[in-house]
């Protein structure tokens, strides 16, 4: 047992020095190995996971105007910044009566408060852009079965969120994103869906949902992303084919795409090769593995997104908005870097 013990302390260590060494200043670390000037400014969060078969998960912060990084060692799984850059989101196991809650956490890993209390898994936080709501889905509502779309105050516990809607043909996978217009994008593929799975809208009031772009055979929407005016959409389009027993095959090409809000010129503005087919899901229970995230620097003039390469491997990479100049940001080895966000 002490053997293990030791290992287990040494090996996160070292796999954790990198945040030291990128807060000393040296950006040429495995952290971000990316130059400063490609990624503008604000603040970045994403997940580190891996790697097998001991896998660690960590929630790093890189703060590109102060040249400094760390760990927000009090945040969880499927992190996502504020737009103003001081919290956190994130969801985390609480008890065996509400399960997975979502939570709050000051950017330096102070004040950690929970937000909701619900008896069912609570998922995929995301911001209004005024950060002054947070808008979340979760399923298996005690004595109501099914999927709703939630929104509350981000600060302290409330036991009960305004519902949006309740979903009973087609169901969210992954997080959603909310415009400056009061709309909210989100996708679906889900195998139980009785509804064409594809990109999808509503009104942050719960009306007027409605499908915008469907799927076809072998392709996946994922992490949709608001232009700034609300008139686009950017996603990723995945190509993956699917396996008997519906079991995903490996990731073959990665395409960022942009469609206007009522479904019309949809067209890819840059291409990516991916690879692997294994990928850690996105918590304990929760049957979505969404496995790549799209996030929109505050200025709107670049994306930061994860690119798979393997199995249980994946590094951060930005490009500008228009699909040119794609820059590898993280570099670790064996490692899944995901779940990506950026504020200010």
């Amino acid at each position: 047992f002490f053997m293990s013990f030791l290992f287990f302390v040494v090996f996160f260590f070292f796999k954790q020095k990198t945040a030291y060494e990128i807060y000393q200043c040296d950006w040429s670390s495995d952290v971000c190995s990316s130059d400063l000037d490609l990624l503008g400014n604000g603040k970045i969060v994403f997940q580190r996971k891996g790697p097998q078969p001991h896998g660690y998960s960590a929630v790093y912060v890189l703060d590109i105007d102060q040249h400094k990084a760390w760990i927000d060692s009090n945040a969880s799984d499927q992190c996502n910044i504020s737009p103003n850059g001081d919290l956190v989101a994130f969801t985390a196991f609480s008890n065996i009566t509400s399960l997975w809650d979502i939570y709050t956490v000051g950017i330096h890993s102070q004040n950690r408060q929970q937000i909701t209390n619900l008896k069912m898994f609570e998922k995929f936080p995301s911001w209004d852009p005024d950060g002054s709501q947070l808008f979340f889905w979760g399923d298996g509502k005690e004595n109501d079965p099914g999927i709703y779309f939630f929104k509350t105050s981000p600060y302290g516990l409330n036991a009960q969120p305004d519902v949006i809607i309740r979903f009973t043909d087609h169901f969210p996978s992954g997080r959603l994103n909310v415009s400056s217009t009061g709309k909210i994008a989100y996708a679906t593929h889900s195998f139980t869906s009785k509804a064409q799975n594809g990109l999808y809208i509503v009104d942050a009031n719960g009306s007027n949902d409605h499908l915008v772009l469907p799927e076809a055979d072998s392709l996946q929407f994922e992490s949709p992303v608001f232009s700034q005016d609300g008139r686009y959409i950017f996603f990723l389009r995945v190509f993956r084919p699917i396996l008997p027993n519906n079991q995903k095959g490996n990731y073959q090409r990665i395409d960022l795409m942009r469609v206007y809000i009522d479904g019309s010129n949809a067209e890819p503005i840059a291409s990516f090769p991916a690879s692997g087919r294994l990928e850690w899901s996105d918590g304990q229970y929760l049957f979505k593995e969404n496995g790549v995230y799209l996030a929109r620097s505050p200025d709107g003039q670049k994306f930061l997104l994860n690119l798979p390469s393997g199995d249980y491997v994946s590094h951060l990479y930005v490009v500008n908005a228009d699909g040119s100049r794609l820059t590898q940001v993280t570099s670790a080895d064996s490692v899944t870097d995901r779940c990506v966000s950026w504020g200010r």
